[in-house]
């Protein structure tokens, strides 16, 4: 009875899973087989409501509103859809609506840019929205018209950074976090969480430059688009003056104050005055899908002198396997290997999008990254951040390009081992015993503390550690090692900041990149290949049914723009070696 029962539960497993392969083929066939028009007389709606990762993630149910339906679209796709657009006959302007936007402060600038070039066709852009938050306002700032609604309001405050200290729960729970980085590491703050209350003053005054050098930039961009001095701006930001609908269109931050209906109307007469039928919207996602099917990609067409990569480094550097939400070390060493193999590519773009993770890793990855610079061109294209692990994966690169609000730097590390010991006996009643072959077969362990021996040793690793960092980078960017140590110490900068002193070499965004490496590798006519390959839709379905995926699905959709900070304090969960990461998250408010 036993043994049938177990081929019952196998078998119908079996069955099940084949009927899920064959609706997921059929699915995917159908799916593949709905072609997506675009109207004539049509405008590209981008909703400022989603999330904005580095590429799309594949997804064969985009059409049908079911599994992996998560408003998350691609910054490639973004852009390449705008680029489009700009040339389609079809499209006669972009409608966009103002939303909460979950996008880093460089991926923001990335698609302002892009607005900005697609005006350049002669083709309207029009933003509207309710209530606006300051990042969606100011990507929209790019477009011809801005409007609001008459009771709505606007988010114009400026920016700010806050940090969460979690020192006093420590101590609550009785657990010493033991701290180890090297002398000189003023500005490395990732683990001032653990034993202050308040940011340091070097912090703090890192931070203050950041934030400055952010606000400097876009007061001069709003300057320029809405006709406004800078005095002025941050007159109404200090004021609060968008708080209002009519203060904000009062002080010139909106040009006009209406109902969606209205916007509507007013779109007609944008469009053609003599129209009286309102205009055909199709949204990003679907013009997205029909980019995909009427063009093979950018490039693919006539003769082709060889391929650019562009390998996607997003998320933690971590030890360990394929993972698309972080960068792993044995995944990414192992494309940008065979990208330097392939005789096809010519050059290699490495976009970084990552404040860092495990120091080893960083220096696997680092040196693949040598390896490749040797035999092609190898270019950096910086995200919102390529700071500490993501600055030290970076720096063997033949050139580097980031946007003027990249956050790099912070070249520095430091360790943490717990020690729970107090906590266990405390507050759980559970004490350890112990009993070893030599005197140190502890060491490591969050049980006890670490021993003057254990430290003193784990600090000149530390410290070791550094040195090797700062050797890494005076050797890809042409510095002596006390130069680098001068601008190092942990010490984050802004794009526009790390060009003046040699951190960077360009400031610009992926398109930028691209177009560097395809010079540096002498090629007129080429073709860009997006590696990793992205996992396949049946391996990410099968992840979603498990309930492995949709959990952080849900979680992400929960927090929204807050979710950031859960991926930061569950990774610092996860410490383990020399850690080269930023001391924060950066929003832009």
């Amino acid at each position: 009875m036993m043994f049938a029962s177990m081929l019952g539960v196998m078998l119908s497993g079996l069955l099940l899973m084949l009927i899920m392969f064959i609706m997921f083929a059929s699915i995917i066939s159908f799916s593949s087989g709905d072609e997506v028009s675009v109207p004539d007389k049509a405008l590209l709606h981008i909703k400022l409501d989603m999330s904005v990762v580095e590429r799309a993630p594949k997804n064969p149910f985009e059409d049908f509103g079911g599994f992996g339906n998560e408003r998350v679209m691609g910054l490639n796709q973004i852009l390449g859809c705008l680029e489009k657009a700009a040339s389609d006959d079809h499209i006669k302007g972009v409608l966009i609506d103002m939303g909460m936007l979950d996008a880093g402060p460089a991926t923001v600038e990335e698609i302002r840019n892009a607005l900005l070039q697609f005006r350049k066709s002669g083709k309207p852009v029009i933003a509207y929205g309710d209530m606006v938050p300051q990042r969606s306002y100011y990507l929209a700032s790019a477009a011809d018209k801005v409007y609001l609604n008459p009771l709505g309001s606007l988010e114009f405050t400026g920016l700010s950074a806050q940090m969460a200290f979690v020192r006093g729960l420590a101590e609550k729970l009785k657990v010493e976090m033991q701290i180890i980085r090297p002398e000189g590491n003023t500005y490395k703050s990732a683990v001032e969480p653990f034993y202050l209350d308040k940011m340091s003053e070097a912090n703090r005054d890192q931070t203050g430059k950041y934030l400055r050098s952010g606000w400097d930039m876009m007061l001069s961009n709003l300057a320029e688009s809405r006709k406004l001095s800078p005095e002025k701006l941050n007159a109404l930001a200090d004021s609060l003056t968008g708080f209002k609908a009519a203060n904000a269109y009062e002080a010139g931050l909106v040009d006009g104050l209406m109902y969606r209906d209205q916007l509507i109307d007013s779109l007609k007469k944008v469009l053609d005055p003599k129209e009286k039928t309102a205009p055909n919207i199709i949204t990003l996602a679907r013009y997205s899908k029909a980019i995909r099917q009427n063009d093979p990609g950018k490039g693919s067409k006539g003769k082709s002198d060889g391929q650019i990569a562009v390998i996607y480094a997003n998320g933690n550097i971590v030890m360990g396997e394929e993972e698309e939400s972080v960068i792993s070390a044995t995944h990414i060493s192992k494309t940008i290997r065979k990208a330097r193999e392939n005789k096809k590519i010519k050059a290699i773009v490495l976009r970084i999008n990552s404040g860092g993770g495990d120091g080893l890793a960083s220096e696997i990855i680092w040196r693949e990254v040598e390896l490749a610079r040797k035999e092609k061109p190898v270019v950096v294209s910086m995200g919102d951040y390529a700071a500490s692990g993501g600055y030290y994966i970076a720096c063997a690169a033949t050139r580097i390009v980031a946007q003027p609000n990249t956050l790099t730097g912070s070249i520095g590390v430091f360790g943490v081992m717990p020690n729970m010991q107090q906590m266990f006996r405390e507050h759980l009643g559970i004490t350890f015993d112990e009993v070893k072959t030599h005197q140190h077969s502890t060491f490591g362990s969050p049980l006890k503390p670490l021993d003057p021996y254990e430290y003193t040793m784990l600090k000149q690793y530390v410290e070791d550690f550094y040195n090797h960092f700062l050797q890494r980078v005076s050797e890809g960017r042409n510095m002596t090692v006390a130069q680098v140590d001068s601008i190092g110490q942990g010490r984050i900068w802004a794009g526009t900041d790390a060009l003046q002193i040699g951190l960077v070499d360009t400031l610009g965004g992926l398109d930028v990149a691209v177009k560097i490496a395809a010079a540096e590798a002498k090629l007129k006519n080429y073709k860009t290949v997006d590696l990793p390959h992205q996992t396949d839709p049946f391996m990410r379905l099968m992840k979603q049914l498990s309930g492995e995926a949709s959990v952080q699905q849900a979680i992400r959709e929960s927090l929204g723009v807050n979710y950031a900070f859960y991926e930061m304090l569950t990774s610092l969960g996860e410490l383990k070696g020399i850690q080269a990461r930023l001391p924060f998250v950066m929003t832009m408010n």
